[in-house]
């Protein structure tokens, strides 16, 4: 929030059309500047923010007093402001509603006075401005009249599709608002841009309140108070379905040339305007829905005929509304105060100061803008009109004196804190050190956003060109926005020299370190010495002390620590350059980094060998010393492929020194436990500085055939099904070539497409696509067979045999509502003994009720209610059906529902998934014949719906006062309840079936329905 009052003193130069720098004695505080200047000086116009953040200026009395067509827009990214097409009739004091559209914002100008202040006519015209965002222009449309020319009238959108107009002056001639105060209201309908006269209202009305509001039930409503005769006649309407209705509680103060606002909460406010005796007033109320009219929070200072805007920027809201200027008892005001909304912490609101404006004025225009800081255009000074746009400056920035620093040198840093104290978040688009470059400025992010009362920091940096005193200015950009930050310092001038001008850090083995210190820079001057930085061009070496920017006192030495930590085997010749502003004292850094390593000698190809699974093979690496010192080995350590295959021979034995340039051979046993490539890695243990590995790989081979996979799993088939399957054979030997010439299934039905013979080249695969057929009954278990001359690979087909079955259901005769239908399950050849089928269902139609065997089957039958519209039928028969018998009835509930016909099907269930699927249409005879019987028809009155431990019952097109109550079908009453809503809940009904709901009202209307329970 804004609390400071001083608002300085203020020079500003107004650029026409352009943008208008601020420079204030009093800079980094927050305050209202100039932005720039309107085409001319203009009170009671109007001033709106569009939809992208541009604001557009309208009309007004011009300095002369007569009415203007002036119309500009104020740039939302640069704020410079230009003229657009005039207002298409001069005029000034209208109403003004910003409609916004897909494309920008349409602006609505309606009646006012043409003329001059001193001899006014009202006008009846409505024009709308449609500003396109995309282009950041707009034309004026003329779209109609009003059928009476009003001036001060009041216009609100209703938050659907309309613009409703109230009230106003009409008067053919004299000063403006002597004529005589009007009744009517108009709607402007904001798609058509029709307008139409509404009904009247139950008092005339002119610079009165026209406000929308969120109403009791959460609606948008509209709602005029004020601007009528004096008391005891002052009164609020309601627009209700069209027509004022007076009968809401009055306003608490009779007032007009008030501000009125609908915040962000949706409830419509007034502040301050005049009293009957014409004295301005700090009053304010608030409409409540439930209560009426009930006082706010009054302000600081009394006003009427003022700028006023909710705190809503393009994108961000604030629960604030801002007042500015306005007209006291004695003079036009300079103040300006934000009203905080109530909260959960502060349950009333209150208002805030904000720094007063740089003119007092009245009869100005208050609105957000594109950068969320609020404008306040023209207005009636004293004097005459103004033409000043002035906006708010919200940032608190103090000026910043940095500490003495050496010519050339960069100075410690400075925290500037830059806090926002406005209500909404503020962008910083850049800030720009002006008028020197010897102070430098840092932030964390180039174009940073301030939230409401955030801070963030600034680092400034100094570094001064000379010595004596510096300063400069820090100007900071919101927009066209500025602010400025004065910045000063000091340069100074020291003296310095060297002990040494070498360091030699010695030899050092790659990968350790060592530490080196050495007394080196002596201040010879009498001032404290500032090391600026010290800097070395070396990766492998490191400043390690000090650390920062190190002082020196008059006639004492810096002591310097170098790390040397070598990443290469290599000689060190670095440069160390201390830095003091402008001097830099070189000093020459010596040293070399050594190795200390060897390497097992990998071989890049495999050596391809013959050999039978279970032999052994010797195998050879050399471990070499390519390093500057002795290296002792004291372990080998051995991976492969197949683990626990390579070891070590017996005979090696460690620890064992290898000196620069010798070698050590390596001595292994390979046991060959399969065919085919093993890699085996062979790293050592050792004191050198880096980790000895290397690989070789040998390749066993025979004249033997590889499959991918071994074991073909189907999974669950079902009987009598073919199955397509690939198999990839691998012939891994480098040098065999291997023909396959047969493939055979045993256990198992199956052909294959492959040609044959196939011929495997050495190291190639191959793909043999097979098609098996599954058997009807038992689980597969078969072998395929690839066979040639050096033998025969098998692959094993494994899976779950499920049995294949085809059932049909059939609907011989429509199922009546209300009643139970029975339906058969036919069989077909394929079905077997045991089934079980899965049955989906519309269960707003149906309900499974039960399921009994066919004539002529012995065996098990049941039905399973899986979940709501799907159940299941299990089958156990003592014989297998022929094709074309019943072997099963399900009997159906038929409930009174919202279709005449649904659909069935019948198929698989996860228990036996080789089902195949069957779909019949049934079609329902309701109770009463026709649509008519429906029970969800649009003609029904009442809906039964059953659910978990409760039965909810909605009432339609029947007053809820009476009795409802359930019956069995036996006419037994099992529930029974009082209602007086039309939707109402009554106990679950543990018993299973169908029930009648009947519902008697108190004028003895009888409604009933059927529903089916489902406990």
């Amino acid at each position: 929030m804004i609390h400071s009052t001083n608002p300085g003193t203020y020079r500003w130069y107004a650029l026409v059309l352009g943008l208008c720098v601020a420079l204030q004695l009093h800079a980094g505080i927050p305050r209202w500047i100039p932005l720039a200047a309107l085409p001319q000086a203009v009170e009671g116009h109007a001033m709106v923010m569009l939809r992208d953040g541009a604001i557009l200026s309208v009309g007004g009395f011009s300095a002369t007093g007569a009415a203007t067509d002036a119309t500009s827009i104020v740039d939302p990214v640069t704020g410079i402001i230009t003229n657009a097409q005039p207002l298409p009739q001069a005029r000034a004091r209208f109403a003004t509603v910003v409609v916004t559209t897909t494309a920008g914002s349409d602006v609505y100008v309606i009646g006012g006075y043409t003329g001059t202040l001193a001899n006014a006519t009202s006008s009846a015209r409505v024009d709308v401005f449609r500003y396109d965002a995309a282009t950041r222009s707009g034309t004026w449309r003329a779209i109609g009249s009003l059928d009476l020319a009003v001036g001060d009238c009041r216009a609100v959108f209703d938050g659907v599709s309309s613009v409703v107009v109230t009230g106003g002056t009409s008067q053919p001639s004299g000063a403006a608002g002597t004529g005589t105060a009007v009744q009517r209201s108009w709607t402007i309908n904001t798609t058509s841009f029709v307008v139409t006269r509404g009904a009247d209202l139950t008092l005339p009305r002119s610079a009165h309140a026209a406000l929308r509001y969120v109403d009791a039930l959460n609606r948008p409503a509209v709602l005029t108070a004020g601007g009528e005769a004096p008391p005891p006649t002052t009164a609020t309407e309601l627009l209700l379905a069209g027509v004022w209705d007076a009968r809401t509680n009055p306003p608490r103060q009779w007032r007009n040339d008030g501000g009125s606002v609908t915040d962000r909460s949706g409830t419509a406010r007034v502040f301050g305007g005049r009293t009957p005796a014409g004295v301005p007033m700090v009053d304010c109320e608030f409409y409540d829905p439930k209560s009426g009219w009930r006082a706010a929070p009054r302000m600081a200072e009394a006003r009427a005929a003022f700028g006023v805007t909710a705190v809503s920027g393009p994108t961000d809201t604030a629960s604030a509304v801002l007042v500015a200027g306005g007209a006291t008892a004695a003079a036009p005001t300079r103040g300006a105060e934000l009203f905080v909304l109530p909260s959960g912490t502060d349950p009333v609101g209150g208002w805030e100061a904000l720094p007063p404006l740089i003119t007092a004025s009245s009869s100005n225009a208050a609105s957000m803008s594109a950068w969320n800081l609020p404008a306040v255009s023209g207005g009636r000074t004293a004097a005459a009109p103004s033409a000043i746009l002035q906006i708010l400056q919200p940032l608190n920035a103090p000026d910043v004196t940095l500490p003495p620093t050496e010519v050339a040198a960069l100075s410690d840093s400075v925290i500037l804190r830059v806090t926002n104290t406005w209500v909404l978040p503020v962008r910083i688009d850049r800030m720009v050190v002006e008028g020197t470059a010897e102070f430098i400025v840092a932030f964390d992010t180039s174009a940073p956003t301030l939230n409401a009362g955030a801070s963030r920091n600034v680092l400034v940096f100094f570094r001064p060109a000379t010595e004596g005193p510096r300063s400069g200015r820090l100007v900071i950009h919101m927009g066209p926005v500025r602010d400025t930050v004065q910045l000063r310092g000091t340069g100074l001038s020291s003296t310095v020299s060297l002990t040494t001008s070498g360091v030699d850090v010695g030899d050092v083995i790659v990968t350790t370190q060592r530490d080196t210190c050495i007394a080196l820079v002596v201040n010879q001057g009498t001032d404290t010495l500032r090391i600026d930085s010290l800097r070395i061009d070396d990766a492998d070496v490191t400043i390690t002390s000090p650390l920062g920017r190190p002082r020196i006192a008059p006639g004492e030495t810096l002591r310097i620590c170098l790390r040397y930590r070598p990443t290469a085997r290599r000689v060190l010749t670095a440069a160390l350059t201390i830095h003091l502003g402008s001097k830099v004292l070189p000093v020459a850094v010596t040293g070399r980094g050594v190795r200390r390593f060897v390497v097992v000698q990998s071989r890049p190809q495999c050596d391809t060998v013959t050999a039978t699974v279970g032999s052994t093979l010797s195998l050879v690496a050399n471990i070499t010393n390519p390093s500057d010192r002795v290296v002792r080995i004291t372990d080998v350590r051995v991976t492969s492929t197949t683990a626990g295959t390579v070891v070590l021979d017996p005979s090696m034995t460690f620890p064992a020194d290898v000196p620069p340039g010798g070698a050590l051979p390596v001595l292994l046993v390979q046991t060959v436990v399969r065919e085919g490539r093993e890699d085996i890695v062979l790293t050592t243990v050792d004191d050198g500085d880096t980790v000895a590995r290397g690989t070789i790989c040998t390749v066993p081979r025979s004249k033997a055939v590889q499959l991918d996979a071994s074991v073909i799993d189907l999974g669950v088939v079902c009987g009598g099904q073919t199955v397509d399957r690939t198999i990839r054979l691998e012939n891994a030997s480098s040098i065999e070539t291997i023909v396959i010439d047969n493939v055979s299934f045993a256990n198992i039905s199956g052909t294959t497409s492959a040609t044959l013979p196939l011929v495997l080249q050495p190291r190639t695969a191959a793909t043999v696509p097979v098609t098996l057929t599954i058997p009807d009954v038992g689980n597969v278990d078969g072998r395929i067979s690839f066979d040639g001359a050096a033998g025969s690979v098998v692959a094993t087909v494994v899976g779950t045999t499920a049995p294949s079955a085809d059932v049909v259901l059939q609907s011989t005769a429509a199922f009546a509502t209300g009643g139970v239908a029975r339906q058969a399950i036919v069989a077909t050849p394929t079905t077997t003994q045991n089934l079980e089928l899965g049955i989906s269902y519309n269960a707003r139609a149906l309900a499974p009720r039960a399921v009994t065997l066919g004539v002529g089957f012995g065996g098990t039958v049941d039905i399973d209610r899986v979940e709501l519209g799907r159940a299941a039928v299990r089958m156990a028969l003592d014989r297998a059906p022929a094709s074309g018998e019943v072997v099963a009835f399900v009997d159906w509930d038929v409930l009174r529902a919202d279709v005449l016909q649904t659909v069935m099907t019948v198929g698989p269930t996860p228990a036996q998934p080789c089902v195949a699927s069957d779909t019949v249409v049934v079609d329902i005879d309701p109770l009463c014949g026709g649509s008519a019987g429906l029970v969800f028809a649009p003609t029904g009155a009442l809906i039964v719906r059953p659910q978990s431990g409760l039965i909810v019952v909605h009432l339609v097109n029947a007053a809820p006062h009476g009795v409802l109550t359930m019956y069995n079908l036996q006419g037994q009453a099992v529930s029974t309840a009082r209602i007086a809503s039309t939707t109402t809940t009554m106990p679950s009904i543990a018993e299973y079936g169908v029930y009648s709901c009947v519902y008697r009202s108190a004028d003895g209307v009888v409604v009933r329905t059927l529903f089916h329970n489902l406990p």
